[in-house]
C-alpha cells in the first residue's frame, strides 16, 4: 500500500512491507495461496524480516499488521515473551474471533479444526461473496486498484488444516497473552453483514469481522493496549473513504511517539 508507506516515510520513519510465504510476492508456482497447517510457520518469516531490518541499522521496530496478520503477530509475539524483538504493535481489524453465529463458533469449527488435524487438505468452503472486494475495487464500487491474483475478487477455498491453524491461534490469543509492549488496536465503529446484494452500508463498515470482538479480545493482548474506533472505517481501515482513513492516520501518528 503505497500510499501508508508514503506517509510512514513522511513521518520520519522507515517502512518495510512483508510478504508472508503463499502470500503476494511470495506465492511460487503450485503453492496454495494462504494455506498453513499452523500459524507457527509463519514465525520463521517473520524472524527473518526482523533480522534483517535491525542489520540496516533500525535499532526500535514497530510491527503493523491487518486481519490475519494481525492474528499472526501477536501470536508470534506470545512466542518471544522475555525478550521481545519489537518495540511495539499496530493492528488494524485483526481477526481475534470468527464472525459466525453461535452453533458455527462453539460446535462446527471446533469440529473442522479437528478434522483439519487428520485431513488438513480438505476442503470444508469454496469461494465467498465478492462484496467485499466491489466496496475496494475501483471498477466496481472502490477507489483503489490491486493484482486480484494475489487479493483474489472472491476470496480463496478455505481447508480444515488453515481452519486448524486459525482456531489454535485464536484460542491462545484470547485467553490473555500480556503482551509487555505497547500495542494500538483499531477497528471500524460498526460491523454489517455481507449478503449477496450489494448495499451501500459495504462502503462504511466492517463486512469482514465484528468490531466488538476485535475491540473485546484487542483489550487482551497486552499491558499497554489502546484501542481506538474507526468511524465509518471498512476492514481494512487504511482503505476506508477518506474521512475515516485520515482519521486511522491520526490515530496512528498520535500514537506512535516515544513507542
Amino acid at each position: 500500500q503505497k500510499q501508508l508507506g508514503d506517509s510512514v516515510n513522511a513521518h520520519g520513519y522507515n517502512f518495510y512491507a512483508m510478504d508472508l510465504r503463499k502470500y503476494g510476492r511470495s506465492i511460487l508456482p503450485n503453492q496454495n495461496p494462504f494455506f498453513c497447517k499452523s500459524l507457527k510457520e509463519y514465525f520463521a518469516d517473520l524472524d527473518t524480516a526482523l533480522a534483517i531490518i535491525r542489520e540496516e541499522g533500525n535499532d526500535k521496530i514497530l510491527l503493523m499488521a491487518h486481519s490475519t496478520g494481525g492474528l499472526i503477530t501477536p501470536y508470534y509475539l506470545d512466542s518471544k515473551k522475555g525478550k521481545l524483538p519489537v518495540d511495539g504493535l499496530i493492528l488494524n481489524s485483526p481477526f481475534l474471533d470468527w464472525n459466525f453465529g453461535w452453533m458455527m463458533e462453539k460446535i462446527v469449527i471446533p469440529v473442522v479444526s479437528c478434522i483439519g488435524k487428520l485431513f488438513p487438505n480438505l476442503t470444508v468452503q469454496g469461494y465467498g461473496d465478492a462484496s467485499y472486494a466491489h466496496s475496494l475495487l475501483k471498477q466496481f464500487k472502490g477507489e483503489w486498484v490491486y493484482n486480484t491474483d494475489w487479493k483474489m475478487i472472491n476470496g480463496h477455498p478455505k481447508k480444515a488444516g488453515w481452519i486448524n491453524a486459525i482456531q489454535e491461534a485464536q484460542k491462545t490469543v484470547q485467553k490473555g497473552i500480556g503482551l509487555d509492549c505497547p500495542v494500538l488496536v483499531m477497528s471500524s465503529n460498526k460491523s454489517f453483514p455481507e449478503t449477496k446484494e450489494w448495499n451501500n452500508e459495504y462502503l462504511s463498515s466492517d463486512i469482514v469481522l465484528d468490531i466488538h470482538d476485535i475491540q473485546k479480545y484487542g483489550q487482551k493482548l497486552g499491558n499497554y493496549v489502546t484501542r481506538d474506533t474507526i468511524q465509518n472505517g471498512i476492514h481494512d481501515l487504511i482503505l476506508s473513504e477518506k474521512d475515516s482513513r485520515d482519521h486511522v492516520y491520526r490515530t496512528v501518528f498520535d500514537w506512535l511517539p516515544g513507542k
